[in-house]
């Protein structure tokens, strides 16, 4: 996940995809950097997937490919992986975001060069 620190404003943020390396605050050049996903990421992910595949068991032919479940479990399987998935991206994104913050406070993150 990629984060924006503005030494000018002193905030750090989730970097989005629009703001390109410009603080979404003060609009000057901020520190962009990369931090790695925790294990609840990678499990939010696979839990997508894991829901994704049922859906599409579910639309192709329930039937015969689903038999063993009803239909009101098959609901509540895939709405129950999607709700989870969410708490593993909260997790997720708050963890990752403290990992962030340690790395600014410890000096890690250097402030861009300044232009003359």
């Amino acid at each position: 996940m990629k984060f924006c620190y503005c030494p000018k404003c002193d905030k750090l943020q989730a970097r989005n995809w629009y703001t390109r390396s410009r603080c979404e605050i003060c609009n000057e050049k901020c520190v962009v950097f990369s931090v790695n996903r925790t294990v609840f990421g990678w499990l939010m992910y696979i839990l997508d997937v894991i829901a994704v595949v049922l859906i599409v068991l579910y639309l192709v032919d329930y039937d015969q490919i689903v038999a063993a479940m009803t239909q009101l479990g098959a609901q509540v399987a895939i709405f129950g992986l999607i709700i989870v998935s969410f708490a593993m991206a909260f997790i997720d994104i708050s963890k990752t975001t403290r990992r962030a913050e340690e790395m600014v406070r410890s000096g890690r993150i250097s402030p861009p060069p300044s232009n003359p």
